[in-house]
């Protein structure tokens, strides 16, 4: 009998043991895998700010190309004029600002007095982006103006020269609600948000998100759990943070914007983050009591074999049951795959989101098939399961998936290990999120910063960054490439006698028929206002180029005729090739502007090829 009680005792204390083991083993596991998760979020919240930084770069620096094209023609109206007509030039700003999305633009002389706007106020000559614009530059300020109704308002100032010297000051306004928008791209289900700040913390674009903190207007007012954040700031770093604010924690990430002392900081509220870790904690908790309860029951009920096993499998059924409750949250799709039979397992959503009607069971046994798969995309999921297996660490890549429609979706799609004990995997949890209709916000925004608006090819920038790109590559200098510079010859007589409007029309007209001569590898982009430039990649010989030179001049030898007066268009050619030569594009394009020179000196509606002996002629 004692034998027994001790015995007995004995189970009842290495019981206990276990499970204190097994409950401190759950919950060390759950903690590294919610660390784990963490992590993973706050490195996507710092590619999402440096993503929506790049593409708000490129917007602004559109809106400087676009006021630096309407220097550009300003300029071309005064180079023959000794006094500047008033008048004129109102109306061609009133002609610019119907043509672009600048809400005000004013022509100042170099004391701050406005020439074509006469109810402009303020004292512009001691504003910065006023006298960056003295100095050449083209700049941008943000900041209230009365000249457009008291609203926020993004400022720019451009120098107009005259005789290469500059004689006047061109500055335009936007409503900074332009912006704004971008920033309120969705993202985290659209509880995150973006503002752009200054050095000192000031706020200089705002987001209109719910989740903003409407009560603070300087960001260095936040505390900070990291001490050197406000430091990286004023310094212009890039870096990370949680913060708290309003009885709420926040992960920020904050990257340079590249464009005065402009830094885009980027919020996601730490309880978005939270909602998926604590579904993820609930799943282990729920793996772990499953474990918990199979040990003790087979300690407890070792003498009734049958017995216990079938209690284990009502136990598993009910939790099975728990499971398939708490995964089907709207809008995520989750799965679980077994490291051993390679057998799938989805919650609802799988249907729900693609509206596809199979059986579970030929879920589990084709999900990798491409009847669901993209074909080009059938090996992203097989590799990154293998490199969970292998590496025992979490993975994440991109899939397109069938739509019942036919429609493909494109979907995120991240895995993670779950360990059964040290280093051994049990299975692997995943979640996919549907990114399709970002990721296409995100292409059109780029189309959209890399495409000339009135012609509809590429823009100076795109240009330039395109060509550039191209030779750096290093196959570039084993091929034969050519740049082709063409300005349009007495294009300033179709704007002067058929108007501005009817000039935007031939531009498009010349635009499309250039685009139409060249191969679809080659670059062409519109450089200035009649000019544009084509880059013709891997030519066969210097004939070819020469011989589609010739195509151009013919294309864009043209006679306009209205009310009496009669305008002819022509094309001058300057070309410069490429062949082994280490350059960059500025060294290519110079000498291709020097053979336009040529062109154009020598009468016009010509080709000329660069040749190093005539550099300096």
């Amino acid at each position: 009998m004692k034998k027994n009680i001790r015995i007995k005792s004995q189970i009842s204390i290495f019981s206990v043991l276990i499970i204190l083991m097994t409950v401190l083993l759950g919950y060390f596991y759950t903690t590294m895998l919610t660390i784990s998760y963490k992590n993973e979020a706050e490195q996507t919240v710092k590619e999402l700010s440096v993503s929506n930084t790049n593409y708000l770069k490129k917007l602004v620096q559109s809106d400087m190309e676009t006021l630096i094209s309407c220097a550009t023609f300003i300029e071309n109206q005064l180079a023959d004029k000794s006094a500047i007509d008033e008048n004129v030039l109102t109306k061609s700003l009133n002609n610019m600002n119907h043509s672009n999305k600048f809400k005000s633009m004013t022509i100042f002389d170099l004391k701050g007095n406005s020439l074509t706007n006469k109810s402009a106020k303020g004292d512009l000559f001691n504003k910065s982006y006023f006298q960056r614009a003295l100095r050449g530059e083209t700049s941008i300020e943000t900041g209230k103006i009365e000249s457009f109704e008291g609203k926020k308002a993004t400022n720019f100032a451009t120098p107009i020269l005259v005789n290469r010297k500059i004689t006047y000051i061109l500055t335009a306004s936007i409503d900074t609600n332009t912006y704004t928008k971008l920033l309120n791209t969705t993202f985290f289900d659209g509880e995150g948000y973006n503002i752009v700040v200054n050095s000192i913390g000031e706020i200089i674009i705002d987001s209109p998100n719910k989740n903003r903190i409407h009560n603070i207007k300087n960001i260095f007012e936040l505390s900070y759990k990291n001490k050197n954040a406000i430091d990286q700031i004023s310094k212009g770093e890039a870096g990370f943070s949680q913060y708290s604010a309003d009885d709420n924690e926040r992960y920020a990430a904050f990257t340079p914007l590249g464009i005065n002392d402009w830094i885009l900081f980027t919020v996601v509220p730490q309880d978005v983050i939270s909602k998926k870790t604590n579904l993820v904690i609930k799943y282990t908790v729920i793996m772990w009591m499953g474990i918990l309860a199979i040990f003790v029951s087979g300690w407890y009920f070792i003498s009734a074999a049958a017995r216990r096993s079938e209690k284990q499998n009502i136990e598993l059924r009910i939790l099975n049951n728990k499971y398939s409750s708490l995964v089907d949250v709207k809008g995520v799709i989750l799965f679980e795959i077994d490291v051993n039979t390679g057998k799938f397992s989805y919650n609802k959503n799988y249907q729900n989101n693609l509206g596809r009607i199979e059986s579970m069971s030929e879920l589990e046994n084709d999900v990798l098939s491409s009847l669901v798969i993209h074909p080009d995309d059938i090996d992203s999921p097989r590799e990154a399961i293998k490199y969970v297996i292998k590496n025992k660490t979490s993975s994440n890549y991109e899939v397109r998936l069938r739509h019942e429609d036919g429609i493909y979706l494109l979907y995120r799609v991240t895995l993670i290990p779950i360990f059964e004990s040290k280093n051994v995997l049990s299975c692997i949890m995943g979640y996919m999120d549907d990114i399709t209709e970002h990721r296409s916000e995100m292409e059109y925004l780029k189309q959209k910063t890399e495409i000339d608006s009135l012609t509809k090819i590429y823009n100076k920038e795109a240009t330039r960054n395109l060509i550039n790109n191209y030779l750096k590559l290093p196959d570039s200098k084993q091929y034969l490439n050519a740049m082709i510079a063409i300005d349009v010859d007495n294009f300033k007589g179709v704007n002067d006698d058929f108007g501005h409007l009817f000039g935007d029309i031939v531009i498009t007209e010349l635009a499309a028929s250039l685009k139409s001569i060249f191969r679809d590898s080659d670059i062409v982009g519109r450089f200035g206002g009649d000019e544009f430039m084509v880059f013709l990649k891997n030519v066969p010989t210097s004939a070819f180029v020469v011989d589609r030179s010739k195509t151009i001049i013919k294309a864009f030898s043209r006679q306009y005729q209205n009310e009496g007066k009669l305008q002819n268009i022509s094309a001058s050619v300057g070309i410069a090739l490429h062949e082994g030569e280490d350059l960059d594009f500025d060294d290519l394009y110079k000498k291709a502007d020097i053979a336009l020179y040529h062109a154009k000196n020598s009468g016009k509606s010509l080709i000329h090829m660069y040749e190093k002996d005539t550099e300096g002629k």
